[in-house]
């Protein structure tokens, strides 16, 4: 998957997460109730699927909060939005509230970045006005560390002029402020998503590997908790349905892979080699547990590092 669509697939899942902070955001307006964040959004608009799609009450009234993350303004992503957001008053036969989220300010010749206008003949015949949110108009507020905004501290390195190593400092800072462990986990594993762009994930895994350890609690970090313990399931049934080693053993090759991959970035190469060649379920779970665990990428060669002639050794100190 490309980083433009991992970005807006982490953006997807931080507002489910944490909708009401996201409402925050929106201008003040009467109290609202959240009915589902769980709709069925996949339309017949291109087969593509809405970003994000809120069914909330408001007053004695529901609308559909529909949310679209845009990098950098572009008219035809607007133009794009207006029609997913007809499409779902279509589908729903609910009023719809298209709100968008823009990363980079528009430039200086957009007007009006949340109006789409069509004029075949140079004047407009037909309008659309959506809600737009400049999260760069929120930057220094979220630098400052100000507590309604630290869930937006993953988004700094995708709304600032400059990615270095004063804004990497500050990062961390403002990470060390979330006193619950979970929410830490979460919001640095976001953080150091959307600095791939910038950095290495060898050199972002060791400069955030301070504590709280974020896996410590990786049953809760998006993506990579619910992934793992699937993962996990998925391996004691097939063995159990199985009955034989061999399912049991390949099910935890495939987790110990998926977690390389999504903790480290490593998906194939001497490690996978290394990880295939290990057919005991026992030594598997094993080092299942230390790679989750592992507080550094050279913890993670170190524990593979000591599978690759185990039976070397213990012929060895047999023979003593």
């Amino acid at each position: 998957m490309e980083q433009h669509q991992l970005k807006d697939k982490y953006f997807k899942e931080m507002i489910q997460r944490h909708l009401k902070d996201f409402m925050f955001l929106l201008p003040p307006g009467q109290e609202y109730e959240i009915i589902s964040t769980q709709l069925d959004k996949e339309l017949i608009v291109r087969r593509r699927e809405t970003d994000f799609v809120a069914k909330i009450r408001v007053g004695k009234r529901v609308f559909l909060f529909h949310f679209e993350f845009i990098s950098q303004y572009r008219r035809r992503l607007v133009r794009k939005a207006c029609g997913y957001g007809g499409a779902l008053a279509l589908k729903y036969d609910c009023d719809v509230v298209t709100v968008l989220f823009l990363s980079k300010p528009p430039s200086n010749k957009t007007q009006h970045p949340g109006v789409y206008d069509v004029a075949p003949f140079g004047v407009p015949m037909d309008s659309h006005r959506l809600a737009v949110v400049n999260l760069s108009e929120l930057r220094e507020a979220i630098l400052a560390g100000e507590k309604q905004y630290l869930t937006l501290v993953p988004f700094l390195p995708e709304i600032s002029l400059k990615v270095d190593k004063n804004l990497l400092q500050r990062l961390r800072e403002l990470l060390a402020l979330i006193k619950d462990p979970a929410l830490y986990a979460e919001l640095k594993f976001y953080t150091m998503a959307f600095l791939r762009s910038y950095y290495s994930e060898k050199f972002l895994t060791t400069y955030f590997s301070e504590a709280p350890k974020m896996l410590e609690h990786w049953e809760r970090v998006p993506i990579f908790g619910p992934r793992i313990k699937q993962r996990a399931k998925e391996a004691w049934e097939n063995g159990l349905n199985l009955g034989r080693e061999e399912g049991m053993t390949l099910a935890l090759q495939d987790n110990i892979l998926d977690t390389l991959n999504l903790r480290f970035g490593v998906a194939n190469g001497s490690f996978a080699r290394t990880v295939r060649a290990i057919d005991e379920p026992k030594r598997l779970r094993v080092i299942f547990q230390r790679i989750i665990k592992a507080e550094s990428f050279d913890t993670v060669k170190k524990v593979l590092a000591a599978q690759k002639h185990p039976a070397k050794k213990r012929a060895r100190s047999g023979a003593k």
